[in-house]
């Protein structure tokens, strides 16, 4: 090599440390002379702490690697041994072709979607626009960030009369980092926006032109997570216009001011899963007894609604809000501070919509800001959602045996 071209070299070298350096403000580091075909390792930082996703990065250096080129594209040839080296390397792999007249460079994942192979070669178009500076940062990061890595186990609609609210449930399908997780629960949020899903009529006559107002995304990295309720991650978005936001009462992070993201725990220690979780015969008792007092309260407040026209609104609200403490009270403390048996983790969900739904009824009544029309709507759409609740723990609770 020449004075030269080594010179050439090294000043790629350091324009695409600092690159990303100053304008990533990610870290890299050079690789041996030894580590042939991969000449950097770069690291992305999320506000200031490493992650743990890493690109290998080999950069060329010289206006020799721009003599062949389209109209729209740069075009490298290599050697087949070195194609089979990157496709099959651990990490993602990058090509950087820096142009010393231009001071460019210019940068492409190297993978077999985007390479075609000769008879005893190997080449890849670099698209000119692929200049690397800090506007390449999000799309080389989005190689991290990938909805399919994530399976969809729940959508739930609980939307009242003055807000449209949708939550998911998803599982991640491999161990990934909170990074890829953070980086990833806003595209999941803005499909939601526009969700076409609604729980029942009552919901789609309210809500059918609008996007919506809340959106909760629960993410577990395993299924016993799941069932035993305790997501790795719950993330909030609430429409900055929305009269009715819901929020976490604490939080660890935000995301643009507008998602808040609350961390929990990777796993469940086996001494909490043993001292905690509920005998079957101990749940059973508590849980068929909740059932006869929800079904005798759903029907006490349904046969207070219906009175409604002939006494006034006041003396109703007074009347379903009696039993407000009581029933919020109703579960024992063991329950509170215990698991479901693993078995009875189906039925566990249906038992606390019920609670949540006949809850949501207690919650109308006490909010001085509502009229007598939203009042009466939206007991009438809660009491619908009171007896499919119930419905469902009948069924659920038919399972267990």
């Amino acid at each position: 090599m020449s004075v030269k071209d080594e010179i050439t070299e090294r000043v790629g070298v350091h324009k695409f440390a600092l690159t990303i350096l100053q304008d990533f403000n990610w870290l890299e580091r050079e690789q041996p002379i030894s580590d042939h075909g991969i000449d950097f390792q770069i690291e992305i930082v999320d506000d200031g702490h490493p992650t743990g996703m890493l690109y290998a990065v080999q950069l060329k250096s010289g206006r020799s690697y721009f003599n062949k080129s389209t109209k729209d594209a740069i075009v490298f040839r290599g050697q087949k041994k070195h194609l089979s080296y990157w496709t099959d390397y651990s990490l993602p792999v990058i090509l950087v072709l820096y142009n010393p007249e231009e001071d460019n460079l210019y940068w492409a994942f190297v993978n077999k979607a985007n390479t075609l192979e000769t008879a005893n070669a190997w080449k890849i178009e670099i698209p000119k626009s692929n200049i690397l500076t800090r506007e390449s940062k999000q799309e080389i990061e989005k190689y991290y960030i990938n909805t399919n890595d994530f399976t969809l186990l729940k959508t739930e609609d609980t939307s009242h009369a003055l807000s449209r609210r949708i939550s998911v449930k998803l599982l991640l399908k491999k161990n990934i980092s909170n990074y890829v997780i953070k980086n990833t629960i806003p595209h999941f949020i803005e499909k939601l926006k526009n969700s076409d899903y609604f729980r029942n009529e009552i919901v789609y006559e309210s809500h059918k032109n609008k996007l919506a107002d809340s959106i909760w995304v629960y993410t577990y990295k395993t299924l016993e997570q799941f069932h035993r309720g305790l997501p790795h991650c719950i993330a909030v978005w609430n429409d900055p216009e929305s009269e009715s936001p819901t929020k976490l009462s604490n939080h660890d992070e935000c995301i643009d001011n507008s998602i808040q993201i609350k961390w929990g725990n990777d796993i469940i220690p086996d001494a909490l899963t043993e001292n905690c979780e509920m005998s079957k015969g101990q749940y059973l008792k508590i849980i068929d007894k909740f059932l006869i007092e929800a079904r005798n309260e759903i029907q006490r407040i349904e046969e207070l609604f219906l009175k409604h026209r002939e006494i006034s609104i006041e003396a109703m609200k007074v009347e379903i809000i009696r039993n407000d403490e009581y029933f919020n009270n109703l579960l024992p403390i063991d329950y509170i501070n215990s698991y479901p048996p693993n078995e009875c983790s189906d039925l566990d969900q249906e038992i606390q919509n019920i609670r949540a739904s006949i809850d949501n009824i207690y919650i109308v009544i006490k909010d001085k800001k509502r009229d007598c029309n939203n009042i009466t709507k939206c007991i009438g759409m809660y009491l619908k959602i009171c007896k499919e609740n119930l419905e469902a723990s009948k069924y659920e609770r038919r399972k267990v045996i």
